[in-house]
């Protein structure tokens, strides 16, 4: 199992319904006799579908949630250190995306440093209740999420996660090996499980990634950001899944080898297989907006704050426009040239406060200033659904900014988390076909600074020779 940066639970959206006939199941308690039962089952059924010998596969041990954030830090603090030089970040890096994703996990095979294949039964009781899907915690779901991980374990001893994972020069390659990962296992796994009888175990469990317990949300942006942690960890599943069905129906013989050795090195290839099988078929980029990210970046003192860079694709765009109609969306998302994203936490508090840049290139000027009016219309539609629950805006503002130095918007919001009061400002500006939205979560700058900021970024913008 593998994990997407957190950015991307702060742009994406995704709720599955919970079929009537799950409703109607009755859940059953995960005993540790009946997952080494399933255990053993799945090993067999992999064995013999798959024609592989799983002999000296790790024992499954029972433990609890804080024993699989260990092992997720473990596994990512190699690739965090790659990419992160400072060890004091990295390790905070790994420890949280053990600490974001562990409670979310049910079983996992845990590839590095030590194998082993662990199972949180607490986790996967309480999410058969909460998500109301009884269903999971059947025999034939315990078996189904058995034979994923197995499939993990056989696609491991084949490429070694760690060194594929160590290969990746980016976090925004990490989210699209780990959807190759995924979606790999995915895929092998639905065969078995067909094959063994056990679709409706699968089918139970595949439709459980990404959902949320609504009756658990209160007030429309804890909604927004609860559902969007889980969508973080639903697209490398299920977008995966459906990158790696396509490269492996254009090339049955080499595709599983090719995928592994040589991944996607971006998320938004996921979304489009014919890029990765055929690279000239990718639109042109006219601009290179780095940069501009390495601008944003240059203004925060590097002993304090920690940066993660990624592409966004144009369904993760999409999925963050879910008030306004589908078809204005879609519309929209198909203007969308490239999407660049760097997010800076605090490295001590990574929950304290935030700092987001999107440099974004559409294929029109009009596409670029038709960002800037859905901004405001969204800002607006937030102002008036999020004036209740836990987390809610009690106080907005928007301000035109017309040349000079800007053409957009600037957004201050007044919000409250609880008792915590916190600010947060944005600014939409376009230039040309070209556009940067910055997002500042607790002590945002002064204003005039930062219009002078985007200015300034904006400009540092280079078209591609």
């Amino acid at each position: 199992m593998h994990h997407s940066p957190l950015w991307l639970s702060l742009l994406t959206a995704l709720t599955l319904s919970a079929s009537l006939t799950a409703q109607k199941q009755k859940s059953e308690p995960v005993t540790e006799e009946r997952v080494q039962a399933a255990y053993r089952d799945a090993q067999a059924a992999c064995e013999k579908v798959l024609g592989v010998k799983l002999d000296e596969l790790p024992p499954l041990t029972l433990v609890d949630s804080d024993a699989v954030a260990r092992a997720i830090t473990a596994e990512n603090l190699p690739s965090v250190r790659h990419r992160e030089p400072d060890e004091t970040k990295a390790i905070a890096e790994a420890e949280r995306l053990g600490l974001q994703h562990a409670p979310m996990v049910y079983a996992k095979y845990s590839w590095s440093p030590t194998k082993s294949f662990l199972v949180v039964a607490k986790t996967w009781e309480l999410n058969a209740r909460v998500l109301k899907r009884p269903g999971l915690t059947g025999d034939h779901a315990l078996r189904a999420v058995m034979v994923h991980e197995l499939c993990h374990a056989i696609d491991d001893r084949k490429f070694d996660f760690e060194k594929r994972l160590l290969e990746a020069e980016t976090a925004d390659a990490i989210t699209a090996i780990s959807a190759v990962i995924e979606g790999h296992a995915q895929l092998v796994a639905r065969r078995v499980c067909f094959t063994s009888g056990w679709s409706d175990g699968f089918d139970t469990f595949t439709d459980s990634i990404g959902a949320v317990p609504e009756n658990m949300l209160d007030g429309e942006a804890s909604k927004f950001l609860i559902r969007a942690t889980a969508a973080a960890n639903a697209m490398t599943y299920i977008d995966g899944e459906r990158f790696v069905t396509e490269v492996l129906k254009a090339r049955p013989d080499t595709g599983s080898k090719d995928l592994f050795m040589s991944p996607p090195k971006e998320t938004e290839t996921i979304q489009q297989p014919q890029w990765y099988l055929e690279p000239k078929t990718r639109p042109e980029l006219l601009y290179d907006v780095e940069p501009a990210l390495d601008g944003f970046v240059a203004s925060f003192d590097p002993a304090v704050w920690s940066s993660t860079r990624n592409t966004v694709t144009g369904k993760q765009i999409a999925s963050g426009l879910s008030m306004l109609p589908k078809a204005e969306v879609d519309a929209f998302v198909r203007t969308l040239r490239s999407a660049r994203l760097v997010q800076l936490t605090p490295t001590a508090a990574p929950q304290a406060k935030a700092a987001i840049l999107i440099a974004i290139e559409f294929d029109t000027e009009d596409a670029a200033r038709n960002w800037i009016a859905i901004s405001e219309r969204v800002s607006d539609q937030k102002d008036e659904t999020m004036d209740k629950g836990i987390l809610r805006i009690t106080d907005s503002k928007t301000t035109v900014l017309e040349h000079p130095p800007l053409n957009g918007i600037m957004q201050e919001k007044q919000m409250k988390n609880g008792r915590l009061e916190f600010d947060v400002t944005t600014i939409d500006a376009h230039k040309g076909r070209l556009v940067i939205e910055t997002i500042y979560s607790g002590d945002p700058p002064k204003a005039e600074d930062h219009v002078k900021l985007v200015a300034t970024l904006l400009d540092a913008i280079t078209k591609r020779s």
